[in-house]
């Protein structure tokens, strides 16, 4: 989904709440799990994630791109709560990219905002900010009381990892004749983009290995890039695309996406005129998602 798109979605009313009044809690800590957020069907997927974490460990959600109001009302519902020690989950296919960088900040875990992400910000009629609920202040912070955590994101976990196999695993015929395409969003920064490819390949070995597929490769469509750079990265996807079908090969085209919200749709679009195999399937809903949460933050403090 395009930076404009999910800024909309942030409009819809509700958005991590939890219930009312909990009762406190003697846990050890506490889980605040960050997503973008993308509109009914995303959110009560994340919604379903929180609600099995919860079950073991107190959790709450804040949706939104690096939305410090956000972040800060999932932080006073934990210390409501009597969590003195707060893991920040974000639930993001990579560590690196703006709207992490920005989120840092929010967390006071980094010195100073994200150029990247307020240009792309910046770029956004005032209108749609409001209408998203974000009059946008780059340098707003939260307020927070526990001690905090940030973890890291999907990244290349073997728990990600296997929910991609298995999405694999659904479209093969002759593993040995075809050949993955993981394809992500992407981030607007060169570098961090470039990071992303690196731990997607990770990845696709991992599924290459697991499959006994031919090849698997990697790519980002990044939207939310200027339009010559979109360009760009819309035609090597279609490159690998045709060159995983030659020679009799076929294309696996998966999304390395968290849920269904617009996305897959640009990916489809893309593509569209080639030959591939494709369904849309994200990483939700899976419940490996809620193991992964809680063993994030499992490890945020363990040995601290």
């Amino acid at each position: 989904m395009t930076l404009l798109s999910l800024l909309l979605a942030l409009a819809l009313p509700g958005r991590g709440a939890s219930p009312a009044k909990p009762p406190r809690s003697r846990a050890p800590y506490g889980i605040l799990i960050l997503a973008h957020g993308a509109g009914q069907e995303w959110d009560s997927q994340v919604a379903g994630i929180r609600n099995a974490v919860n079950k073991r460990t107190p959790a709450e959600v804040a949706f939104g791109m690096a939305a410090p109001d956000a972040m800060q009302a999932g932080i006073d519902r934990l210390e409501a709560r009597g969590i003195r020690r707060i893991a920040v989950v974000p639930l993001f296919i990579n560590s690196h990219s703006e709207v992490m960088d920005q989120t840092r900040y929010a967390l006071h875990l980094r010195a100073t905002p994200s150029m990247v992400f307020i240009k792309a910000m910046k770029r956004l009629p005032p209108m749609v900010l409001h209408m998203a609920g974000m009059d946008f202040d780059p340098h707003k912070r939260v307020t927070i009381h526990a001690k905090l955590i940030m973890t890291h994101a999907l990244d290349d976990d073997p728990l990600v990892a296997s929910i991609l196999i298995d999405r694999a695993k659904a479209l093969s015929r002759d593993p040995s004749k075809e050949t993955i395409i993981l394809v992500g969003h992407g981030p607007v920064d060169k570098a961090e983009n470039e990071i992303w490819l690196r731990t997607m390949r990770s990845l696709c070995r991992q599924i290459k290995e697991a499959g006994g597929f031919k090849n698997a490769w990697a790519a980002t469509i990044r939207d939310d890039a200027p339009p010559p750079v979109k360009a760009r990265a819309d035609a090597a996807l279609r490159a690998l695309v045709k060159k995983a079908g030659k020679n009799g090969g076929r294309a696996l085209v998966i999304p390395e996406l968290i849920s269904r919200g617009g996305i897959e749709t640009h990916i489809v679009k893309i593509l569209r005129g080639l030959p591939y195999a494709w369904d849309d399937r994200t990483l939700a809903p899976d419940p490996r998602l809620a193991l992964w949460v809680l063993k994030r933050g499992r490890q945020a403090f363990t040995a601290r």
